[in-house]
């Protein structure tokens, strides 16, 4: 019985990395996922109500309202949010108006995933467009003086912003308040990059296995 049991243990400690493969390689391809959703969707919402619509990331400096600060809701680097500009003709009158107008609650990446952070040869949206945040603008769960990462599609359905490197990586891991944790050391350099076209405004999943910054 202690020989059966102690093979069953052991196949078990050789199985489980390759369950960790699997599960890490399914969380990455629903993040890919959601976020192509969502990418396109924002370029739809530009063209049909015809103002700026944006996609803006939480990055580690994010202002949340919990008093614990954003680092321990686990915001930095893995939540995200659709927004366009304020439109009279669209929005409630309202004195004064916001600026911007939430589309979306924040969503989130799924569990384990998050945003390659940094400007070096990785980067990502956090390192292109910007813009201010006001508390007149109400976003769920965010305080005044936020300066937004963001990717803008504009009414016409292009990305303005951010000017270059339009792209954006996902890992497995989480952002432990100065860099990047990898949730397995040998994943250390696996990501997968969604590229944008800036003219016709549509991402793609384009490469796996490229070099960490």
């Amino acid at each position: 019985m202690l020989a059966v049991m102690g093979i069953m243990l052991t196949m078990l400690g050789m199985t489980l990395p390759a369950i960790n493969d699997v599960l890490g390689s399914k969380g990455r391809k629903g993040a890919v996922n959601i976020l192509l959703n969502t990418f396109e969707q924002a370029r739809v919402a530009a063209l049909e109500q015809s103002t700026n619509v944006y996609v803006g990331f939480a990055d580690k400096n994010i202002p949340d309202n919990n008093t614990q600060g954003a680092a321990n809701y686990g915001f930095a680097y893995t939540r995200f949010i659709v927004f366009r500009e304020y439109n009279a003709d669209l929005d409630p009158a309202s004195t004064p108006p916001p600026k911007y107008v939430a589309l979306t609650k924040w969503l989130s990446l799924p569990k384990g995933i998050a945003f390659k952070s940094g400007t070096g040869t990785v980067t990502n949206a956090n390192s292109g467009g910007k813009i201010d945040i006001l508390s007149a603008d109400r976003f769920p769960s965010l305080k005044e003086g936020y300066t937004m990462p963001v990717i803008q599609f504009s009414n016409t359905g292009i990305i303005q912003m951010p000017a270059s490197n339009l792209n954006l990586y996902i890992y497995e891991g989480f952002w432990g308040g100065n860099s990047e944790v990898f949730t397995r050391a040998s994943n250390n350099s696996l990501f997968e990059r969604i590229s944008f076209s800036r003219f016709t405004g549509r991402a793609q999943l384009d490469i796996t296995n490229v070099p960490s910054a």
